[in-house]
């Protein structure tokens, strides 16, 4: 393998841009990457994943799929770069947040009044900013208690940053006036923020592929 990537090295000194591969490459390829990543790409027929794969292959100076399946199989850190850019995690609190002053004021409140006990599924929660909106809100509702929120996402690593309700100032940024409260400063000089951890130990965190994955019901 360390001939491959040093034949990959001095191949990439006259590298060139190389346009999006053709469909049947990328199908081989999708196939063999769900060996290494846990994660069946075949059902994801989506021109902007392909760009975007073929964005990595260019910024690493690879112009060959098979190239870089094995490029990524001995190579940890770009493997990691590979699922991040999978599984991009754009969130932020209230999110859109005309959305959820409806949720609060008007959808929430009829659920409640047909059932007591709600589920809530956050699906790609990615930092938890989602769910834990949905939770300040049921809380202030005083009906948290009553609810099962489940959030899931395929990224570990960024399911163990909703865990850990750990924040910083940007990310708290986006959160109305109200609800700041619900966040303590941990390290002024790093502007890191714990959510309330009471709250984050009632949601129930799970890895999943959302298009792969059974649905737990329960």
């Amino acid at each position: 393998m360390e001939d491959k990537l040093e034949a990959l090295n001095k191949f990439s000194d006259n590298f060139k841009v190389i346009e999006i591969p053709p469909e049947h490459e990328f199908l081989e390829f999708k196939k063999r990457i769900v060996n290494i990543i846990n994660l069946d790409l075949t059902n994801y027929k989506n021109k902007q994943m392909e760009r975007r794969i073929t964005s990595l292959m260019n910024k690493n100076k690879i112009s060959d799929l098979k190239e870089y399946y094995l490029f990524l199989r001995h190579n940890q850190e770009k493997l990691d770069e590979f699922v991040n850019m999978l599984t991009i995690n754009v969130s932020e609190f209230f999110r859109n947040s005309q959305k959820f002053f409806e949720l609060k004021d008007i959808y929430l409140p009829e659920l409640l009044n047909r059932k007591k006990n709600i589920k809530i599924w956050s699906a790609g929660c990615s930092i938890g900013a989602e769910i834990y909106s949905v939770a300040m809100i049921l809380n202030e509702m005083g009906v948290l208690q009553n609810c099962k929120l489940l959030a899931s996402d395929f990224d570990d690593k960024i399911i163990n940053k909703a865990k850990s309700g750990i924040y910083n100032e940007f990310e708290v940024g986006t959160v109305p006036a109200e609800y700041k409260k619900y966040f303590t400063l941990i390290d002024e000089v790093k502007g890191l923020y714990q959510f309330d951890k009471k709250i984050c130990s009632q949601i129930n965190y799970q890895k999943q592929d959302l298009l792969n994955s059974p649905f737990q019901k329960d």
